[in-house]
Formats: C-alpha cells, sequence, structure tokens
C-alpha cells in the first residue's frame, strides 16, 4: 500500500533540543536500480529560546543504485525563522552601503543593522552510500544552502557624516552561500538499530570574503520502531 512508502522520524539532540520532525516518502520505479522521492523536515530550537525559532526543509530526490551502494541528489528549497532571537547579533543581516564624499572617492562602510525574520535558500545535496562489510557503510553527505538577497535602506537616501559631509548610500546586493559535508561510517548489527560517527564541517562564503569554517563532529544514534 501507498503508507508502506512513508516513513516518519524524529530527530534530537541528547539534550532534546533542536527537534526537528522528518517525513520521507520513497516512490519507487520499475527499475530497481532508480527510486525518486519526496522529503520534508520542520524542526524548532525547543526549550532553548522558549521555542520561538523555526525552520524547514523540503526537498525532492533521486536515488540511483541498491542498498549495497548507491547515489542520491536532492534539491529543495530551506528557511529559517529567526525572528524570535533577541539582542543577538546573529539575528540581523549587516547592511552595507557606499558612501560617496566630496572627494569622489567611495567607501565601502558598515550602514547599519536590518532584523531579518525569516531566511531563504534554495539546498542542493549529494548523497553517497558504500557498504564495505557485513555491519559497516561508508556515507558521505553534502548540503550547499545559496542565500541571496538585496539589502535596502528603510527611507533613507543620505545622511551626514560626523565632519559635517553629507553622503549617499546605495543599496547593495549580498550573497552568502554555506556548505556542509559530512563524511562517516554507520555501523548496523540489528534491523532495528545503527550507530553513525561522523566528522562533519560547515564551510560559509560571503561576498564581502569574511569566510568561515569549523568542524562539527557527530555521534548519532537510529532506532526504528
Amino acid at each position: 500500500s501507498p503508507i508502506d512508502n512513508l516513513s516518519v522520524g524524529i530527530m534530537a539532540s541528547w539534550v532534546a533540543t533542536p527537534i526537528v520532525l522528518a517525513l520521507k516518502y520513497t516512490i519507487p520505479t520499475n527499475n530497481e536500480n532508480i527510486n525518486f522521492g519526496l522529503g520534508t523536515l520542520f524542526g524548532t530550537s525547543g526549550y532553548l529560546n522558549a521555542f520561538n525559532n523555526l525552520g524547514g526543509l523540503h526537498w525532492a530526490m533521486v536515488t540511483f543504485g541498491k542498498t549495497d551502494i548507491n547515489l542520491t541528489l536532492s534539491a529543495g528549497i530551506s528557511y529559517f525563522d529567526i525572528d524570535g532571537i533577541s539582542n543577538n547579533e546573529a539575528s540581523y543581516q549587516p547592511v552595507i552601503g557606499t558612501y560617496f564624499f566630496p572627494t569622489g572617492s567611495p567607501e565601502i562602510l558598515p550602514y547599519e543593522f536590518v532584523k531579518k525574520k525569516a531566511l531563504v535558500a534554495p539546498a542542493f545535496s549529494i548523497g553517497f552510500a558504500a557498504k564495505i562489510s557485513r555491519t559497516a557503510t561508508f556515507i558521505i553527505d553534502g548540503m550547499l544552502f545559496v542565500n541571496k538577497r538585496t539589502d535596502t535602506y528603510p527611507n533613507i537616501q543620505s545622511q551626514t557624516d560626523i565632519t559635517g559631509n553629507t553622503v549617499t548610500v546605495t543599496a547593495t546586493e549580498l550573497k552568502q552561500q554555506l556548505l556542509y559535508l559530512m563524511p562517516g561510517m554507520r555501523f548496523q548489527s540489528r534491523p532495528n538499530f545503527a550507530f553513525q560517527f561522523s566528522l562533519a564541517g560547515v564551510s560559509i562564503f560571503n561576498k564581502q570574503d569574511q569566510n568561515q569554517s569549523f568542524p562539527i563532529p557527530m555521534a548519532t544514534w537510529f532506532l526504528r520502531f
């Protein structure tokens, strides 16, 4: 029946925050080496920040291969509602303006902060899994989030600097990409239980060359009920 192709799960950290509801629907084909699917994630920050932060990821995917070795390509849309964050610079996106001084020399300077209620970005993913023994599987997942927006200034076209000169402010387009890469190993000796360890990492790139990378080692337990 169609319900057999639907899986429902809950993802959470060991302190039960954040909490994410995961839904996946598999669409089999007559070719056992090609399958399609739809997936969605709904998440909340949990008791951190009083459940005020919400997010989601909705995607379509195609998988090539069988259980022992397969490749999955996915594309979708992600969003993160940051309206609930207060007194935190992370909840604001810097607006960068070009200041034209009387000398005619433009200079890029921070202008102000404008609060963003949500971040929305297309997402692309590639995943690979290969069984290397009876209980061990090598996995690698990569996700790319592409955020593009144009920030404008709220009803302000010019202002006076500290020397009394009038400067003109123009909006600029900001681009930011986030790459999430997760290689790891999954160990499964029972049908309803698996353990996975991965050396995940995140890299953030933006137009202002304020790039940064940091590791996120993860240990994950999968339970099937």
